[in-house]
């Protein structure tokens, strides 16, 4: 009886383990690429401060007529006017949807914002490379790698732009 105990508990980590590496593997997709969103005719990216957890401390910090993208504190925002140059961070985003390289931790406290405009289409995506997870147009928190996190600081700092701690 104890030796069945041992062996179902074995079974149940290797299982475990066999899932773990099947969601950690770069082979097949396993989030969804934004729909209709490959080759946006305006995109800005944005420095946002979503540091603070609450909504209400971050509208009482905030100057009155700053700026906020999606509710949270803007930094500085550039906007990348080169098509060549749009359709290189959608796809290193897409990527990273579609690819996420972890779990997602248990915060969502977002630095990185995009306004994207394709085809009358308006894409609000919101980003917290800290716990893997982005919100689209207000909705969700889907897992996204941490790969695309250097690429967009290197935009903002290129234009001088502040990136909050």
């Amino acid at each position: 009886m104890r030796r069945r105990r041992w062996v179902i508990v074995g079974l149940v980590v290797i299982a475990v383990v066999v899932a773990i590496a099947l969601f950690l593997s770069p082979g097949a997709p396993v989030g969804k690429r934004i729909p209709g969103l490959a080759r946006p005719e305006k995109l800005v990216l944005y420095s946002i401060d979503g540091t603070d957890d609450s909504e209400e401390n971050r509208r009482a910090r905030q100057a009155p007529g700053e700026e906020d993208f999606a509710g949270y504190p803007v930094l500085g925002k550039i906007e990348l006017t080169s098509q060549k140059e749009r359709n290189r961070l959608v796809e290193t985003l897409q990527n990273a949807i579609a690819y996420p390289d972890g779990l997602p931790n248990k915060c969502f406290w977002p630095r990185h914002g995009i306004l994207a405009m394709e085809n009358g289409k308006s894409f609000e995506i919101v980003i917290c490379f800290q716990c893997r997870q982005y919100m689209l147009n207000g909705k969700g928190y889907p897992l996204i790698a941490k790969r695309p996190e250097p690429m967009f600081d290197n935009y903002l700092k290129k234009a001088g732009i502040l990136i909050a701690p």
